[in-house]
Protein backbone atom coordinates (compact mmCIF):
# COMPACT_ATOMS: atom_id res chain seq x y z
CA UNK A 1 0.00 0.00 0.00
CA UNK A 2 1.24 3.48 -0.86
CA UNK A 3 0.45 6.32 1.50
CA UNK A 4 0.53 9.79 -0.04
CA UNK A 5 0.51 12.81 2.23
CA UNK A 6 -1.11 16.06 1.17
CA UNK A 7 0.98 18.62 2.99
CA UNK A 8 -1.19 21.73 2.74
CA UNK A 9 -4.14 21.53 0.33
CA UNK A 10 -6.04 24.58 -0.82
CA UNK A 11 -6.49 26.00 2.66
CA UNK A 12 -5.74 29.71 3.07
CA UNK A 13 -2.71 30.79 5.10
CA UNK A 14 -3.63 31.14 8.75
CA UNK A 15 -6.50 28.66 8.57
CA UNK A 16 -4.51 26.38 10.89
CA UNK A 17 -1.39 27.25 12.90
CA UNK A 18 0.50 24.23 11.51
CA UNK A 19 -0.43 24.77 7.84
CA UNK A 20 2.81 24.74 5.81
CA UNK A 21 2.87 27.64 3.35
CA UNK A 22 6.51 28.58 2.75
CA UNK A 23 9.00 26.24 1.10
CA UNK A 24 10.81 25.78 4.44
CA UNK A 25 7.54 24.85 6.15
CA UNK A 26 6.74 22.40 3.34
CA UNK A 27 10.15 20.77 3.76
CA UNK A 28 9.56 20.31 7.48
CA UNK A 29 6.08 18.86 6.87
CA UNK A 30 7.49 16.59 4.16
CA UNK A 31 10.10 15.18 6.55
CA UNK A 32 7.44 14.52 9.18
CA UNK A 33 5.21 12.80 6.61
CA UNK A 34 8.08 10.67 5.36
CA UNK A 35 8.97 9.65 8.91
CA UNK A 36 5.32 8.69 9.43
CA UNK A 37 5.47 6.40 6.40
CA UNK A 38 4.38 8.50 3.43
CA UNK A 39 5.53 7.06 0.12
CA UNK A 40 4.66 10.17 -1.92
CA UNK A 41 3.89 13.83 -1.31
CA UNK A 42 1.22 16.13 -2.72
CA UNK A 43 1.60 19.86 -2.22
CA UNK A 44 0.17 23.19 -3.26
CA UNK A 45 3.05 25.59 -3.96
CA UNK A 46 2.51 29.20 -2.87
CA UNK A 47 3.76 32.55 -4.09
CA UNK A 48 5.37 35.14 -1.81
CA UNK A 49 1.93 36.30 -0.67
CA UNK A 50 0.85 32.78 0.33
CA UNK A 51 -1.49 32.29 -2.65
CA UNK A 52 -1.49 28.98 -4.49
CA UNK A 53 0.59 29.27 -7.63
CA UNK A 54 1.62 27.32 -10.70
CA UNK A 55 4.27 29.93 -11.55
CA UNK A 56 7.66 28.41 -12.30
CA UNK A 57 9.45 30.14 -9.42
CA UNK A 58 6.94 29.06 -6.79
CA UNK A 59 6.84 25.48 -8.06
CA UNK A 60 10.65 25.26 -8.21
CA UNK A 61 11.12 26.74 -4.74
CA UNK A 62 8.70 24.27 -3.18
CA UNK A 63 9.97 21.22 -5.02
CA UNK A 64 13.66 21.96 -4.42
CA UNK A 65 13.36 22.12 -0.65
CA UNK A 66 10.95 19.20 -0.38
CA UNK A 67 13.24 17.03 -2.51
CA UNK A 68 16.27 18.09 -0.47
CA UNK A 69 14.42 17.17 2.71
CA UNK A 70 13.13 13.85 1.32
CA UNK A 71 15.46 12.58 -1.42
CA UNK A 72 13.84 10.02 -3.70
CA UNK A 73 10.31 10.54 -2.39
CA UNK A 74 7.97 11.38 -5.31
CA UNK A 75 6.52 14.87 -5.03
CA UNK A 76 3.54 16.15 -6.97
CA UNK A 77 1.45 19.28 -7.10
CA UNK A 78 -2.15 20.27 -7.62
CA UNK A 79 -3.43 21.84 -10.82
CA UNK A 80 -6.86 22.78 -9.47
CA UNK A 81 -8.53 25.18 -11.89
CA UNK A 82 -9.18 27.60 -9.01
CA UNK A 83 -5.40 28.22 -8.88
CA UNK A 84 -5.18 29.52 -12.45
CA UNK A 85 -8.60 29.45 -14.13
CA UNK A 86 -7.41 29.85 -17.72
CA UNK A 87 -6.59 26.82 -19.85
CA UNK A 88 -3.96 28.54 -22.02
CA UNK A 89 -2.31 30.08 -18.96
CA UNK A 90 -2.15 26.70 -17.20
CA UNK A 91 -0.53 25.08 -20.21
CA UNK A 92 1.99 27.93 -20.48
CA UNK A 93 2.74 27.67 -16.76
CA UNK A 94 3.44 23.93 -17.02
CA UNK A 95 5.70 24.42 -20.03
CA UNK A 96 7.65 27.10 -18.11
CA UNK A 97 8.50 24.89 -15.13
CA UNK A 98 12.27 24.62 -14.78
CA UNK A 99 11.87 22.16 -11.92
CA UNK A 100 9.16 19.66 -12.73
CA UNK A 101 7.08 17.68 -10.27
CA UNK A 102 7.05 13.91 -10.47
CA UNK A 103 3.29 14.05 -11.01
CA UNK A 104 0.46 16.55 -11.18
CA UNK A 105 -3.04 15.94 -9.92
CA UNK A 106 -5.46 16.77 -12.73
CA UNK A 107 -9.14 16.98 -11.84
CA UNK A 108 -10.92 15.33 -14.77
CA UNK A 109 -14.10 17.35 -14.36
CA UNK A 110 -12.25 20.65 -14.92
CA UNK A 111 -11.95 22.45 -18.26
CA UNK A 112 -8.18 22.09 -18.50
CA UNK A 113 -7.97 18.36 -17.77
CA UNK A 114 -7.35 16.80 -21.16
CA UNK A 115 -5.03 19.44 -22.67
CA UNK A 116 -3.09 19.72 -19.40
CA UNK A 117 -2.69 15.95 -19.09
CA UNK A 118 -1.45 15.74 -22.68
CA UNK A 119 0.99 18.60 -22.07
CA UNK A 120 2.28 17.07 -18.84
CA UNK A 121 2.81 13.66 -20.39
CA UNK A 122 4.67 15.31 -23.26
CA UNK A 123 6.95 16.95 -20.68
CA UNK A 124 7.61 13.64 -18.95
CA UNK A 125 5.50 14.53 -15.91
CA UNK A 126 3.18 11.90 -14.49
CA UNK A 127 -0.56 12.55 -14.34
CA UNK A 128 -2.62 11.63 -11.29
CA UNK A 129 -6.29 11.51 -12.16
CA UNK A 130 -8.49 13.41 -9.73
CA UNK A 131 -11.94 11.82 -9.94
Amino acid sequence: MLLKACLNGDRPPGSHPALPVTPAQLAQAAQAAAQAGAGALHLHPRDEGGRESLEAGAVAAALRVVRAACPGLPAGISSGFWILPDVAAQLAAARAWTVRPDFVSVNWHEAHARPLAETLLGLGVGVEAGL
